[in-house]
């Protein structure tokens, strides 16, 4: 067999993998949805209705993004590449099981095709040339923003929560975050501390190929601290995720990222039979896949009723009052949200042509970066805009620092 044919025999197999891993992932969505999710949550609005009509169509709106999206796995833009692969498989696929099991109006629907249609397709397009936006590796800025990163968590542990540890992922959680609302923290050291959250295992993963283990075990105790000042789960998971990937990428991981999507659906099943709990179900298949979906459906239908709200503030309390009787609740949400939110039917056209060059802009200047490191990248800059808002997460969560960080970090010629 010639190399030739070698090689498009294994693009062949890696997009029937992709293909099929897609598919299982929907299927196995599904299942979760019907007897679990419906089951524990239908109080909250994940409610289920038998529809075939509404099935069919689920699937007819799948498959065309299906083809569009499956290209993208075997390019040669990593960031763009895994960017597109990952969105489609936290947001397309989980909308089009939650359009199988409860009605949408037409409207909401159509409008979301648009919204992704356009990004997909002004992702596919090159604006910045191989050598733009290239620079120099900084070891001393590298440095500079992991001290600053780990005095400022330091800092406020010790000042506002007394150096505590706290290990306990359970309910106790939310008793560290209310507290931690009471905190008169300085509006500037808030910034940097939410920094330090993305920051920090970015740089341990750095660290960690740069095998400097001490670093990284510092990192680690830092982040249990940061974890512990006001109980976000997801600075833990961040790290524990940083740590899993090193030990399991390998090269053309992307056509394996459905394979990881369906497994990840199977997981709450076993859990349920061998141990009768919920917390993958609860915290990874309705947290973090159909919520945004849901919340998409809540801001759309407020929206359009009230008008766009132009960039005000408080309207996420707005949400969790009206639609889950819960006036403290922040029902924070990104991309799709985030643009009717502001803008309205205009946001829908404007946003996806701003998130699209985003990531291009993310991958112009990390062209070269250790895949492992990029690849961790990706995730998290993803599942940031995945639920919150654009301007926010530039600030508030880092997504500026972290580009930086991209912009300074070592790159092979």
């Amino acid at each position: 067999m010639s190399e030739n044919t070698y090689n498009r025999t294994h693009i062949m197999w890696n997009k029937l993998l992709f293909f099929w891993g897609v598919i299982a992932y929907r299927i196995l969505l599904d299942y979760t949805y019907i007897n679990i999710v419906s089951v524990r949550f239908s109080y909250a609005g994940y409610t289920y209705a038998d529809n075939v009509e509404n099935y069919y169509i689920s699937w007819f709106l799948l498959i065309p993004f299906l083809f569009t999206v499956m290209p993208f796995a075997s390019r040669k833009e990593f960031v763009i590449s895994n960017a597109a692969v990952f969105l489609f498989l936290l947001r397309i696929v989980p909308l089009t099981s939650l359009i199988a099991s409860k009605p949408f109006t037409n409207n909401f629907i159509l409008a979301e095709i648009v919204f992704w249609g356009l990004f997909f397709l002004v992702l596919r397009i090159n604006i910045f040339k191989q050598s733009a936006l290239h620079f120099s590796h900084n070891q001393r800025l590298l440095k500079f923003i992991l001290i600053l990163s780990c005095f400022v968590v330091v800092f406020i542990s010790g000042v506002y929560a007394n150096f505590r540890l706290h290990f306990d992922l359970s309910i106790a959680v939310y008793e560290l975050r209310s507290e931690a609302k009471t905190f008169d923290i300085p509006i500037i050291l808030r910034y940097l501390l939410a920094m330090a959250k993305n920051v920090l295992p970015l740089l341990f993963v750095y660290y960690w190929q740069e095998k400097k283990k001490w670093i990284c075990f510092l990192i680690v105790f830092v982040t249990v601290l940061n974890f512990s000042i006001n109980g976000l789960k997801s600075t833990i998971f961040l790290l524990l995720l940083g740590i899993v990937l090193q030990a399991i990428y390998k090269k053309k991981i992307t056509f394996w990222v459905p394979i990881c999507f369906a497994l990840l659906c199977i997981a709450p099943i076993i859990e349920i039979k061998l141990f009768n709990t919920f917390w993958v179900n609860d915290l990874i298949i309705r947290r973090v896949l159909y919520t945004p979906a849901l919340l998409d459906s809540y801001y759309f239908d407020y929206i359009s009723k009230n008008g766009p709200i132009y960039y005000q503030q408080g309207f996420h309390y707005i949400i969790g009052d009206e639609y889950f009787g819960q006036p403290d609740m922040q029902a924070n949400n990104g991309m799709f949200a985030d643009a009717y939110l502001n803008l309205g039917y205009i946001g829908i056209i404007i946003y996806p042509l701003i998130y699209a060059f985003f990531f291009k802009f993310c991958a112009s200047i990390s062209r070269g970066v250790n895949e492992k490191i990029l690849m961790f990248a990706v995730i998290i800059i993803v599942f940031t805009l995945h639920s919150t808002a654009f301007t926010t997460t530039l600030l508030t969560h880092g997504l500026l620092a972290i580009c930086l960080l991209l912009y300074i970090m070592p790159k092979r010629q």
